[in-house]
């Protein structure tokens, strides 16, 4: 029984390939985990009404599952695929470790991929999170590596301003 954490990530598809060989290779429970925070995913897709933040959302949890789907489905070939897309509210390395544990699972596969400092230093890292809280193996997989290198600049002039008067002081 494998647990893949997914969402709208290149690090997913990254992941996805690394599960696919063991797919293959021999009998294997898929369970394709997402969790998502309500208030975010409820204003991604558009909707309204009372709606609650502890129950999976019928209509969200099927619109997730037909996009992870469409996304997805060309890239795992194991034979029973479930999924189980769930509302969240705490950190989410914790959420997919409790996931797998509650499924029983034997591995916890997570994509890793470089977030901007801010944005890390808010939610942490999911992966490294997941490897703090899991009972089972956990398989961190890298994402792709940026497409671009950074350019340097390289200084051509360097314009001083300044004021004539005489320097004093040390």
């Amino acid at each position: 029984r494998v647990v893949l954490g997914i969402d709208d990530s290149q690090s997913v598809e990254a992941a996805a390939r690394w599960v696919d060989p063991l797919c293959k290779a021999g009998p294997v429970e898929l369970i394709l985990a997402h969790l998502y925070w309500p208030p975010e995913a409820f204003r991604r897709f558009g909707l309204q009404g009372t709606r609650s933040f502890v129950d999976p959302d019928p209509e969200l949890v099927q619109a997730l599952e037909q996009q992870f789907s469409r996304r997805l489905n060309g890239l795992l070939h194991a034979k029973l695929k479930i999924y189980r897309i769930e509302p969240h509210l705490g950190r989410l390395g914790d959420g997919l470790a409790g996931l797998a544990a509650e499924a029983r699972a034997d591995l916890l596969v997570v994509g890793s991929r470089a977030r901007p400092a801010l944005e890390r230093f808010w939610e942490g890292s999911v992966a490294r999170q997941a490897l703090h809280a899991a009972t089972m193996s956990v398989a961190c997989v890298p994402g792709p590596a940026a497409a671009q290198i950074a350019h340097t600049p390289r200084l051509s002039a360097v314009l001083a301003a300044t004021d004539f008067s005489e320097r004093t002081g040390s």
